[in-house]
């Protein structure tokens, strides 16, 4: 959708008609609208402040400047026009300037005589357009040059700016859409909401996990007191229940054709752990010897102890997958799991 510009326009006026004119043309030509201070006359405060407020709702702002300085403003002591351009610059609106060249002026000198020139403030004129010539500004010695200027700066603007202006109503969306899709999104925000309220009332109302680190790191304690003989080695429980979690997590059994190992933890570390419910029985089909193994209590134990011997010393957590798969045949097997312990 294009957008249209309310282009401000502001110059000097009786030695600048015809320009005025070319640039009104060349505004509408390039589909904007031009917006003339001809029905405002200079020089009460009034009028001051309702030029200002034109040129605040203006998109662009466009200056002529030619031979002459303009009428003084009693307060600044400045022209308005230069009041106007200055306003302009403060409200940081997109603006640019066609300066009349030296065939331009001499045209109008041979047109208005001495009217064409600033007599009484040739120093303020000089000063003006020496700051105006700072900025963007084109050059032009005829109607058709300030016309040219004008549509290359307008483009210009339009696509620096592409969000100032306003697009007709008709080239704008069915408001009837609109407002039905915006009470579509609105209904559904309000539906989102409910849900996440209601989650959040659900979140509230879980009881969160019990922490039993504290628990758990008593009982360790008391564990890693107690000790027994196994295969020669003495050791403690809580090495014991390092060493061989992953059989205690699968199940150890009293049967006669079990290790020997397996049946000195039956009798040995078993007992005391089911004192804490961290065993249970567990019976299958056909088979008639008992099977003790890791109660749910039991493996968020386990879990603790694992993740605790990870998060104290990393790389440690392989050592004691490799020493609690099978009972260790060696010194050195000894002594790791005696260490981790």
């Amino acid at each position: 959708m294009r957008r249209k510009l309310l282009v401000f326009i502001s110059s000097t006026f009786k030695d600048l008609r015809d320009e005025r004119q070319a640039a009104v043309e060349a505004v509408l030509e390039a589909g904007h609208i031009p917006a003339g201070m001809e029905l405002f006359t200079a020089g009460s405060t009034s009028q001051l402040e309702a030029i200002k407020k034109w040129i605040d709702d203006s998109d662009a702002f466009l200056l002529i400047l030619g031979g002459r300085y303009g009428t003084i403003e009693p307060k600044s002591k400045k022209s308005y026009t230069e009041l106007e351009y200055q306003r302009a610059i403060e409200k940081g609106l997109p603006h640019f300037a066609v300066v009349l060249g030296e065939a331009a002026l001499n045209n109008k000198v041979a047109q208005l005589k001495a009217d064409a020139l600033e007599q009484e403030h040739p120093g303020h004129l000089k000063k003006f357009k020496s700051s105006v010539m700072k900025k963007m500004c084109k050059i032009a010695n005829d109607r058709n040059e300030i016309k040219l200027a004008i549509h290359m700066s307008l483009k210009e603007i339009t696509e620096g700016n592409p969000k100032r202006g306003w697009v007709p109503a008709t080239e704008t969306p069915d408001a009837a859409d609109t407002i039905t899709e915006l009470k579509a999104l609105v209904a559904e925000n309000r539906d989102l909401r409910k849900q996440v309220a209601s989650l959040e009332a659900k979140v509230a109302n879980t009881p969160k996990p019990e922490d039993k680190s504290a628990e758990f790191l008593r009982v360790f304690e008391a564990l890693s007191k107690l000790e027994f003989d196994l295969n020669g080695e003495t050791i403690s429980i809580a090495t014991a229940v390092l060493r061989y979690r992953n059989h205690i997590i699968t199940g150890i059994n009293n049967s006669t054709g079990t290790d020997q190992a397996m049946r000195t933890l039956y009798f040995q570390v078993i007992p005391t752990l089911k004192l804490y419910g961290f065993v249970e029985d567990y019976t299958r089909p056909g088979i008639k010897y008992d099977i003790q193994r890791a109660s749910q209590e039991g493996r968020k134990f386990l879990a603790w102890i694992h993740e605790l011997e990870v998060s104290v010393a990393p790389g440690r957590e392989q050592m004691a997958d490799n020493t609690s798969t099978s009972p260790p045949t060696d010194k050195s097997a000894s002594t790791t799991s005696t260490n981790k312990a």
